[in-house]
């Protein structure tokens, strides 16, 4: 049992709260080790996906009613290597050795992180072929219905898909820079 202080000096020390420690080289190896997890998953998530999409538009440009349509299919799948560069550039970078201290596998741990964000620039220069695409196939479709307009009941699914796209992307990209952000911030505190 500890004795009772003899001044306020004293008193005022130890009664504060203990210190949090600092987070250990093994625990900031596990965070890298997890995030480099997450990547590759992410990685092979996104290569399915173009594999996929690659795939459908092969297919609707062969069996595109028009030549149009054919050369608006054509166009969408020349996004396919932009968004494989897209992939490149995100893939996890190599872990530091074992004699890296804790600051730098931070270092690292923070740029792989900022890797992360979204790169609005590469994200317009993917979406535009899907743009220039869809403006052709839209031209064609609109055509068709100029002379049914029996047709646009069908075609309304289509439309409405569109714009679920775009407030779908749009919401996943402003969540994937706040993700990315608090990260950071979670990072730097690690600092301290």
């Amino acid at each position: 049992m500890s004795q009772p202080p003899e001044d306020q000096m004293k008193a005022l020390w130890q009664g504060q709260e203990p210190e949090n420690p600092a987070m250990t080289v093994a625990a900031i190896r596990l965070l890298v080790k997890d995030n480099q997890a997450h990547q590759r998953h992410f990685q092979l998530f996104g290569l399915g996906v173009t594999v996929l999409a690659t795939g459908i538009w092969i297919w609707c440009a062969w069996t595109a009613p028009t030549p149009l349509v054919r050369i608006g299919d054509l166009i969408m799948l020349g996004w396919m290597p932009v968004m494989l560069w897209m992939l490149y550039r995100r893939r996890p970078g190599r872990a530091p050795g074992t004699e890296t201290t804790a600051q730098g596998l931070l270092d690292f741990y923070r740029a792989e992180v900022l890797r992360q964000a979204p790169d609005m620039r590469l994200v317009g220069l993917s979406l535009a072929p899907l743009a220039v695409g869809m403006a052709l196939i839209g031209s064609e479709v609109i055509k068709k219905l100029m002379h049914r307009p029996d047709l646009w009941l069908q075609a309304s699914p289509l439309g409405v898909l569109m714009v679920l796209w775009v407030v779908v992307f749009v919401r996943q990209t402003r969540r994937a820079k706040r993700k990315v952000a608090e990260r950071l911030r979670d990072i730097d505190a690690l600092r301290g």
